[in-house]
């Protein structure tokens, strides 16, 4: 069982997480050359890569995939009844809401076990392994002044 159209991006965004999850790392790379500061390309272009293919494929892994099966399929649901929401406001507002419900707890299911993989294999030598040898992530952003901001 593969991930649906996901990519898990290393460096994908300067902070908070070590791991993204995006379309596409070339979409990314087109976003950080259009959207953020010039003098900060060089580094987000030489950190950031695509490690789907590279993350350890454990018993975890299948229950993250799983969840994320399963949170697709709830976002799927909630995208239809939305759009009927949008159509016919209050007939619809009861399966929308009951849609959103079921959206909030896939998500959670999802993020739950993305948890539990990355906790199931050694996320900092996976970085030593992976990354440039002088990459200045600190486990919080690869920026050393980083103060919660944009990411």
């Amino acid at each position: 069982m593969e991930e649906r159209n996901m990519r898990i991006i290393m460096h994908g965004h300067h902070a908070d997480r070590l791991f993204s999850f995006l379309l596409s790392l070339e979409g990314r790379i087109e976003e950080i050359k259009e959207n953020k500061p010039k003098e900060e390309h060089a580094l987000r272009l030489r950190l950031i890569q695509d490690v789907t293919d590279l993350l350890p494929k454990n018993k975890a892994w299948v229950a993250y995939i799983k969840a994320r099966a399963a949170s697709d399929k709830a976002w799927t649901a909630y995208a239809r009844a939305r759009a009927a929401y949008d159509k016919t406001h209050d007939r619809a507002r009861a399966a929308y809401s009951k849609a959103w419900a079921a959206r909030d707890k896939a998500w959670a299911a999802r993020d739950k076990a993305w948890d539990a993989y990355a906790a199931s294999f050694d996320t900092n030598a996976f970085h030593e392994q992976y990354c440039v040898s002088d990459c200045p992530w600190d486990g919080r952003s690869i920026w050393p002044t980083y103060d919660g901001g944009n990411t």
